[in-house]
């Protein structure tokens, strides 16, 4: 009886194992113990941990542990214990604390720098500067729109005790997070719906994290579990996103909004000469920075973009050329926008110091939105399944460009696009348009009779 006893309180005495460890861990461990009494390394959600934990008696040095920069995998055993081989005398002696000790090696290059882990916070910002740096080489508001207002919320799931153990896990819970609005003024602080029940958002969100993750593995060597396979990536993104139908306001509607928009920056009318511009020009927001008035090859004063849009196809940036513009009346006004750009009296937005504001979707957004027919109008619309938005004006511009029966090449040609673009992005009929086309068809029955 004694001898089982005896027997249970070895068994139960002895370290657990973990099942099917495979044979590197154990030689890795065994290695690191062997000849170093309370040396220890084990795995730590997919990296290794050092530990140094001793006798409370006696000349040791403190307890200690800290994150050796290697995943924990098979290729990272010959680095860890010669890291540990490096560090052993200077800790043991007292010359240096454990944390210390691992730096020092890592500065001195006494470790194979192409085996290291990176911090996830290191490796957000070489992920930023590898895509505005090369490949696409996209701008630093492209990158906060596209990847960096998820990858802030991913990084918040990379620390603490309930971190995300894989890359499936990762986008599961940045999808699931619950958000606040953190702007200024009667919203800060409400609650705003998660990327998991925002379609598009879900879409981009599970992009980026994933196209982050591949760079983290295969940049900077985080674990192989980081990954997100394509069959994940498919069930986390959900279902593909229906395209909106973009709404286009009439022409009562433009001029309304033309007149309000200006009484309510009374100090700041450039804001409705982008709306204007848009809507008689077909321009793109951010152009308004970049008009002039130029004499074009038929000799008439005309405006002229100066700087064509980037953009990027199989990974090499293009630009646009610079164009002349054409108008489409609204309301019978054209205004006398070419002739004030000409003699350099056009208004355009400023901030408080009274210097230039580079227009975009947001700000031009926020100053319309604190207009109350430009809500009632996104609430009439949204009703018919439509989508109001800045952008609008140009959609309205492609819209009555094509009712005049213009060619679709010359349209695209003053909007700076391709018909395959123009197709696929902006408005291009209506029911309203259809009718019209369809009332030729009545008109030539009427004259058969």
């Amino acid at each position: 009886m004694r001898l089982m006893l005896a027997e249970a309180n070895f068994r139960h005495s002895m370290p657990r194992q973990a099942k099917n460890k495979p044979s590197w861990e154990i030689g890795l461990q065994g290695a690191v113990k062997e000849g170093r009494r309370g040396w220890s390394v084990v795995n730590f959600r997919g990296k290794t941990r050092l530990r140094l934990q001793f006798p409370k008696q006696g000349n040791w040095p403190a307890d200690a542990q800290a994150f050796l920069p290697y995943a924990w995998e098979s290729t990272s055993v010959n680095p860890v214990i010669q890291l540990v081989n490096a560090i052993y005398p200077r800790v043991m002696s007292g010359e240096v604390t454990l944390r210390a000790a691992i730096d020092d090696a890592v500065a001195t290059k006494t470790m194979p720098a192409a085996t290291a882990v990176s911090p996830w916070p290191a490796i957000e910002e070489a992920f930023k500067r590898d895509l505005m740096e090369y490949g696409n080489q996209i701008k630093a508001k492209t990158y906060e729109g596209s990847y960096g207002q998820y990858l802030k919320i991913a990084l918040l799931h990379l620390q603490g005790r309930k971190q995300a153990q894989n890359g499936f896990e990762l986008v599961d819970t940045t999808l699931r997070h619950e958000r606040t609005h953190q702007g200024r003024g009667k919203r800060n602080g409400d609650t705003l719906a998660t990327w998991m029940d925002q379609p598009a958002s879900r879409h981009q969100c599970c992009l980026a994290l994933k196209t982050f993750l591949d760079f983290a593995v295969h940049e900077h060597h985080q674990p192989q579990c980081w990954l997100v396979s394509d069959r994940d990536h498919k069930k986390l993104r959900g279902a593909p996103c229906k395209q909106r139908v973009k709404a286009y306001p009439t022409d009562e509607e433009c001029l309304a909004l033309f007149d309000l928009l200006e009484k309510d920056n009374p100090n700041n009318p450039g804001w409705a000469n982008v709306i204007r511009l848009m809507r008689v020009y077909g321009i793109r927001m951010w152009e308004a920075n970049h008009l002039v008035a130029k004499t074009d090859p038929r000799g008439q004063l005309s405006l002229f973009v100066t700087e064509g849009k980037t953009y990027a196809t199989r990974g090499t940036k293009r630009q646009n050329d610079p164009r002349f513009l054409r108008h489409v009346p609204v309301g019978g006004e054209i205004f006398d926008l070419v002739g004030e750009v000409h003699r350099g009296e056009l208004d355009l937005p400023t901030n408080k110091q009274g210097e230039p504001v580079e227009v975009d979707g947001r700000n031009l957004g926020n100053r319309l939105r604190r207009l109350p027919i430009w809500r009632e109008l996104e609430a009439k619309y949204a009703a018919q399944g439509e989508w109001l938005r800045p952008y609008s004006f140009r959609d309205s511009w492609s819209h009555e460009a094509g009712r005049y029966g213009m060619n679709d090449h010359n349209i695209c040609r003053a909007m700076g696009n391709t018909v395959e673009v123009r197709n696929r992005s902006y408005r291009t009929s209506s029911f309203d348009s259809m009718a019209d086309d369809w009332g030729k068809v009545d008109q030539a029955l009427v004259k058969a009779s």
